[in-house]
């Protein structure tokens, strides 16, 4: 695959959607982009799929792509990104998930809510 390969980036999100504070709002959105970029470069992909799920107490981001994820697993556990994105994971009290194989690689960060849901309209 090359610089000029299509990809498909797929986005859904799934529960009832709310507001979090601002800093974790941008927070999750960083790790986003760093998951998605590490996707883009290392993965090899054709398909990323960016989920984010609602739950009544947590919120679910996750990061899928079909590439070769046996390779990616190494530059996931050894690059700047990748601690980056656990740093921050931390910083929220989340835990990050990783499931690599040879049809891709699943990244999935699992975020407590409690402080971080605005009421926004309230």
């Amino acid at each position: 695959m090359d610089a000029s390969s299509p990809i498909n980036l797929v986005f859904v999100t799934f529960g009832s959607e709310r507001r979090l504070d601002p800093e974790t709002e941008l927070i999750l959105y960083r790790i986003a982009i760093e998951l998605v970029t590490n996707a883009l470069k290392h993965a090899q992909a054709r398909t990323i799929t960016v989920q984010l799920l609602f739950h009544a107490t947590y919120l679910s981001l996750m990061v899928e792509d079909d590439g070769v994820g046996s390779v990616a697993r190494e530059q996931i556990s050894a690059g700047i990104g990748i601690r980056n994105v656990r740093s921050r994971a931390n910083y929220l009290g989340a835990e990050l998930l990783v499931d690599s194989g040879q049809s891709g690689t699943t990244l999935t960060l699992m975020v407590p809510l409690g402080q971080q849901v605005m009421s926004y309209g309230k």
